[in-house]
């Protein structure tokens, strides 16, 4: 699956488990989890191409959202400049998944207010994948 290829490429990324160690959870933030944190979720996954054969024949793509979470602003931009100098380009095997290209669409910035305030940044990746293809 991209989204477990994606969280394994940014677990084993030093400069990003540097920041949030082990704490990077599919689709929610766990409400005891400490700050800083990753959450991934997939949005949007586009049909690809098929054959009279009824078979996938082109690349699979997805859009794959992080929320970035964290106590301060400026933990919210260590984490997308280490999140982005990972992703961003990234190509190659992670786990069974063949990720042809991950790309950087868009981010931008988010509040929460507290107590305790939070701060996010919602960065979302288009990635390009053998997910969903014919062998």
């Amino acid at each position: 699956m991209v989204e477990d290829a994606l969280k394994s490429v940014l677990a084993n990324s030093p400069a990003v488990a540097a920041l949030v160690g082990a704490r990077i959870w599919p689709d929610r933030l766990p409400q005891t989890a400490q700050l800083p944190a990753i959450v991934y979720q997939r949005i949007s996954t586009p049909e690809p191409a098929v054959t009279l054969a009824s078979a996938a024949t082109s690349p699979g793509r997805c859009r794959v959202q992080l929320s970035l979470w964290a106590l301060t602003f400026g933990e919210t931009r260590q984490m997308i400049d280490a999140v982005r100098a990972v992703l961003h380009g990234w190509s190659g095997a992670a786990g069974a998944d063949v990720l042809q290209l991950v790309r950087l669409a868009t981010w931008q910035d988010d509040y929460e207010p507290g107590p305790p305030e939070q701060f996010r940044v919602i960065a979302d990746f288009m990635v390009t994948s053998n997910e969903g293809v014919a062998a």
